[in-house]
């Protein structure tokens, strides 16, 4: 892409050819003014010293890992904003939130604990909110390598070869999970059990993938077409401080496996932890998530499943270390084709090439959630993000 400066409102940006989702890449750059910034430095940075902005309340002050206080801004461009001051607090102990909202000592809380998410709507009390989020939780297999780290046969010595390169052998392991009981007893409901890549809402959908396989009895069968009768060892990596029981529903995933044959053991870890052994390949097996900034199915794949290509961007975070030309050719397709309409039925193609090949393991789109005191009405976000404006005065 070759850019020009115009003037000092006006850039100018050319790329190679077509390419649809220069709009949508564009959104997610943050754009800080320099003569705001330039002169702090990070300590200063951090302390929110000369920030802008162009929302409904304007920045008072800020305690690093504590709270963001602000006030009303009433010349918003929006219109008059309902809330005279705003106090952001974080409290990331999730008792400790629950709590607080009971005791009145806030008004509204994000992330409502699974376990608590029957307590509150019942609460008359309190409102609740939920909705199905861009982010969806898969497993990464490692198909791309001959040998892989962590699989090993039944007395704990490394396989000479990668069971996981074998499409049977993902199969079966896609047909061993249950995701609906995931759902109902895991997530108490907040999770969307899926095998897409997008959200009705987006680009590439296919509702046919909507119904999640579940056939512990053809998963065996699989596995023992693919010469593992009695099944392998597996090490199933998991963060468990990022995602949703994260480290919970890697144990039950483990505990599915295990049915199959495949006697699957988890390993989990800080988010910092799995991120940098991740980039390392230190895994066969990881759960992880992808939040599909762009809107569409094609923003997941270029990142996690395409040919790792440094010029393009592309497999950037490709912990299964799949390649695919095929994929990567009809990617190619996507990503410079305008037209909408022709667009949707390539990306639902790109999809279905996906998972005929169980390039990887899609589980569900994980749901967010909110509650408030009664007489507060909330709109809910899919992309995780919880804003003051979410929250007004009930009418």
């Amino acid at each position: 892409m070759q850019k020009r400066v115009i003037d000092a409102r006006t850039i100018q940006l050319t790329t190679s050819g077509p390419y649809p989702l220069l709009l949508a890449d564009l959104s997610a750059i943050i754009i800080l003014n320099k003569k705001a910034a330039e002169n702090l430095d990070r300590a200063q940075f951090l302390a929110a010293l000369n920030r802008l902005g162009t929302g409904p309340y304007r920045f008072v002050s800020y305690v690093p890992e504590d709270r963001v206080a602000m006030e009303r801004f009433d010349d918003h461009w929006g219109g008059r904003p309902p809330w005279d001051k705003v106090l952001v607090r974080f409290i990331t102990n999730e008792a400790s939130r629950i709590a607080a909202l009971l005791a009145g000592d806030v008004d509204a809380i994000e992330n409502v604990p699974t376990q608590d998410v029957e307590r509150i709507k019942n609460d008359k009390s309190l409102v609740f909110a939920s909705k199905k989020s861009n982010r969806f939780v898969f497993l990464f297999l490692d198909s791309g390598r001959d040998q892989s780290p962590t699989v090993f046969d039944l007395n704990g010595k490394p396989l000479a070869s990668n069971p996981l390169k074998d499409l049977r052998v993902r199969k079966a392991i896609n047909l061993a999970i249950d995701r609906n009981a995931i759902r109902d007893r895991i997530m108490t409901g907040i999770a969307y059990p899926t095998n897409n890549l997008a959200t009705e809402a987006m680009p590439g959908f296919d509702p046919l993938l909507e119904s999640v396989p579940f056939d512990p009895a053809q998963a065996r069968k699989l596995l023992t077409d693919a010469g593992y009768p009695d099944g392998f060892r597996l090490t199933l990596a998991s963060p468990n401080n990022r995602l949703i029981n994260d480290a919970k529903v890697a144990q039950a995933i483990a505990q599915m496996l295990t049915r199959v044959g495949i006697r699957t053991q988890v390993d989990a870890m800080p988010f910092a932890v799995i991120a940098t052994r991740g980039n390392k390949g230190e895994f066969s097996s990881s759960m992880m998530a992808w939040g599909v900034q762009t809107a569409e199915a094609s923003s997941p794949v270029r990142m996690i499943l395409a040919c790792p290509d440094k010029a393009k961007g592309w497999g950037a975070v490709n912990w299964g270390n799949y390649c695919n030309p095929d994929l990567d050719a009809l990617l190619t397709r996507v990503v410079s084709t305008m037209d909408d309409d022709q667009r949707s039925g390539l990306l639902r193609q790109l999809v279905r090439k996906v998972m005929d090949d169980v390039a990887f393991v899609p589980l569900y789109f994980q749901g967010s959630t909110w509650a408030a005191r009664k007489g507060i009405a909330i709109t809910p976000r899919g992309d995780e993000r919880t804003t003051a404006g979410m929250f007004v005065p009930e009418k």
